[in-house]
């Protein structure tokens, strides 16, 4: 009888502490799943790139840039709406655009001409409203009260810029080269030749210049798989609108623009 009392008091005592162990391990299973760190919120950052491209700009579209990548930030999405400005400022931010770590989408919104259109077909990728136009980008220079075509190695070196931002981006070069210089063959359905090339919402997604025609940012973001991220509208800096004012183009200034 002691053996068979002991006996069972041991089976008890065994079966107590596999009971407790197990309830060890099971109460422990919420505790390792509120451990777990939750999935970090994608981030998107949108910026607006309107009215002249000067430099103010530029030191903006580059603050924004590293920013994105220090933060490991989905995407920065280009608010486009511009005729143009000066070569040297669109120049750093193809630079800046095509250097990116993080995802570039221009969204143009009414104009992306001539310093603009470089700006867009830097970004991996366009999407254009309703009506909206990209191209026309024969350089100029300032001269008193009027301008004058710019020499004929600058816009060799301006055609050379934009057919490398094409290419870099998968898009046919010769497009890109046409918005420039007008010394092109025909383009069948796009452009005769020596005629400049501007692009419509739908020539450009016909030719695989835009990704896709949208409406908003929100379709935007629905196209890009990111409408559950946290969006963070940006705007220039005080310094950057200090700049932007004293920078803006001048006589004797190489611009992409409309005259």
């Amino acid at each position: 009888i002691s053996r068979t009392t002991i006996w069972k008091a041991g089976r008890t005592d065994i079966s107590v502490v596999s009971l407790s162990m197990l309830s060890d391990m099971v109460s422990a299973i919420p505790l390792l799943s509120m451990a777990m760190p939750a999935e970090a919120a994608q981030k998107v950052i949108v910026l607006p790139i309107e009215n002249d491209i000067d430099t103010g700009l530029s030191f903006f579209l580059q603050r924004q840039i590293r920013r994105a990548e220090k933060e490991e930030v989905s995407a920065v999405i280009l608010q486009i709406n511009s005729n143009g400005g000066l070569v040297t400022a669109a120049q750093e931010m193809k630079d800046a655009l095509l250097k990116s770590k993080v995802t570039t989408i221009a969204h143009v919104k009414g104009r992306a001409l001539s310093a603009a259109a470089l700006i867009a077909i830097s970004c991996h990728k366009i999407y254009m409203e309703p009506g909206s136009e990209m191209g026309a980008a024969t350089p100029i220079t300032l001269v008193g009260d009027g301008v004058k075509a710019a020499e004929p190695k600058f816009v060799s070196a301006f055609k050379s810029e934009f057919g490398a931002a094409a290419e870099a981006r998968k898009r046919e070069p010769k497009i890109a080269e046409a918005m420039v210089d007008p010394n092109h063959d025909t383009i069948e359905g796009l452009c005769p030749k020596g005629e400049i090339m501007t692009l419509t919402a739908e020539k450009a997604f016909d030719h695989g210049y835009c990704d896709r025609i949208v409406t908003s940012l929100e379709a935007v973001l629905r196209a890009s798989s990111l409408e559950n991220s946290e969006i963070i509208q940006e705007a220039p800096s005080s310094t950057e609108v200090i700049v932007r004012y004293i920078t803006k183009p001048g006589i004797g200034s190489m611009l992409f623009t409309i005259g």
